[in-house]
């Protein structure tokens, strides 16, 4: 319990990250480490995970826009073709009454170049809530990852076992598409839900009961519990970003077992058990990427199918329904033995841009706890087996073939940077990779080489604090990090009649 405990405090003070990657204040350079001739031009976006500003920096660090919001991040931001900041923005801190937990959100925030909010629009209530990640389809309309809620009672009528969830439930993940409903408001045109795509075979009269290895396309309602490999600080790290959501352990169980044993038992029970964290939209093939932390997967699903053809397992231009037409990353999940885990707690996969074709090509931070040769991050290329443009390969019994490694950035003996949790990957046009290393605060832009030819770590070392929580953070916890950053070109649509001059650096500008 006392784990527990120091967690939510630090939860409430802020976002915690690797005692390791956090040395005292003035033993770590900030701002612009290193700009090498060839760092790629543009501009780099981000919207620091403690802080209600967003900042679009130039290659120099200095201030090329600045954006102030009432929220704290919720946690991605993107730049319109219109030069309007698109802004994800949690209604709470850790979330709202009803869920709690790492990347809540709730709001998503239109902002014009002067700073002024032209849209907003609220998923927030006591049976949803947006979290994480959006994405602008080409109609203008936004996908939004939010959770539903199931009640602790329909979970195990579906098939989740009656030891491995409490009284909060289980927050399965959704898709919504949202058509902006201006200046506030929005109405969801499409939905997906991973609820309506379960498997189970724990008891055959329940529904979705079938062979796990023999349903790849569905979710296992009862996946391996992924926490009970953690180490105590691990389960420290995680407590405190909110990525353990859920009930607290009970204080019967306090005296029942150990202190480990109590927090592991509140763990297997998560109600934030497939905690999406990242949706990406390929337009060419009409499919929609997602990237599961808690599964450490990627899935594909289908966004031709209506939303009454998204429930099922048929209809859309690939015929599937709304079940996975491929998975990737974590085999012990859905029963296959083609190959060995890759994908660990990753984030931020994305289809390469000349990949949007159908070559198959996906980008991602891949965060790698837990790896079997230990805890170490990279940024990793794959390409996935395709017999044609969409078309997902599998083996004689239905399983899908593994995607294969085509580059990675960061192996552990290089001993290049280790982020937990959050993070992202951005390939860019010049070839380069913009890496953001999200626990440490720290943006490299990487040749395919290898060679860091531009770094750049967040000087921002005192939080800005939702309403109400203090302004000190104690021991621990870090200002400076980030969920994701972005590189625009200098040509990007949205920056045309716009002054790109760069003023101060943030640095400059938080020392005031």
């Amino acid at each position: 319990m006392k784990k527990y405990v120091l967690g939510i405090l630090y939860a409430w003070f802020g976002f915690a990250v690797v005692a390791a990657a956090q040395p005292e204040e003035g033993d770590v350079q900030v701002g612009l480490l290193k700009r090498d001739p060839g760092a790629t031009a543009g501009y780099t976006l981000m919207s620091p995970a403690q802080s209600t500003e967003t900042y679009l920096i130039d290659l120099d660090g200095r201030i090329v826009n600045q954006w102030s919001s009432a929220r704290t991040p919720g946690m991605s931001v993107y730049l319109l073709e219109n030069g309007n900041l698109l802004r994800a923005g949690a209604v709470g801190f850790m979330g709202n009454g009803t869920f709690r937990a790492g990347g809540a959100g709730g709001a998503l925030e239109e902002y014009d170049w002067e700073g002024n909010l032209v849209w907003s629009y609220l998923r927030d209530s006591d049976q949803h809530l947006s979290h994480h990640d959006v994405e602008v389809l080409p109609n203008g309309n936004i996908l939004m990852l939010s959770y539903d809620r199931v009640s602790r009672e329909d979970a195990i009528a579906a098939g989740r076992n009656p030891e491995a969830v409490e009284e909060a439930g289980l927050w399965p993940d959704s898709v919504i598409e949202v058509k902006p409903i201006r200046p506030e408001g929005g109405e969801i045109v499409w939905e997906w839900h991973v609820w309506d795509h379960l498997v189970q075979d724990l008891d055959s009269s329940l529904p979705n009961f079938g062979a796990i290895a023999e349903n790849a396309h569905r979710i296992n309602i009862n996946p391996p519990d992924w926490t009970g490999q953690l180490s105590d600080e691990q389960l420290e790290e995680l407590e405190a970003l909110g990525y353990l959501g859920g009930d607290e352990p009970s204080p019967e169980a306090d005296s029942e077992g150990s202190e480990l044993e109590n927090t592991l038992r509140s763990l297997e029970s998560l109600a934030d058990w497939n905690h999406l964290n990242t949706v990406a939209y390929n337009a060419e093939l009409n499919q929609i990427m997602l990237s599961s932390y808690a599964f450490s997967e990627l899935w594909i699903i289908d966004h031709s199918t209506t939303t009454a053809e998204a429930k099922g397992s048929s209809g859309g231009r690939w015929g599937r329904g709304g079940d996975l037409l491929y998975r990737a990353g974590n085999p012990s999940v859905h029963g296959s033995s083609l190959a060995e885990q890759s994908l660990f707690s990753q984030h931020n996969t994305s289809w390469v841009a000349d990949a949007e074709s159908g070559a198959g090509t996906v980008f991602f931070f891949n965060n790698g706890r837990n790896r079997p040769d230990g805890d170490y991050s990279s940024a990793d290329e794959i390409r996935l087996p395709q017999s044609k443009p969409g078309v997902y390969a599998t083996d004689e019994s239905g399983q899908f073939l593994p995607p294969e490694l085509v580059w990675t950035y960061g192996p552990r003996e290089e001993g290049k940077f280790y982020s937990p949790m959050i993070s992202g990957a951005q390939r860019l046009a010049s070839g380069n990779s913009l890496i953001c290393s999200g626990a440490e605060g720290r943006l490299i832009e990487v040749t395919a080489s290898g060679e860091v030819v531009w770094e750049y770590v967040l000087p921002l070392t005192v939080a800005q604090p939702p309403a109400g929580a203090p302004a000190a953070r104690p021991p621990g916890i870090a200002a400076n990090i980030i969920f994701r950053a972005d590189r625009y070109a200098p040509d990007f649509v949205g920056f045309r009649g716009k002054s790109m001059d760069g003023g101060e650096t943030i640095e400059a500008a938080t020392a005031k």
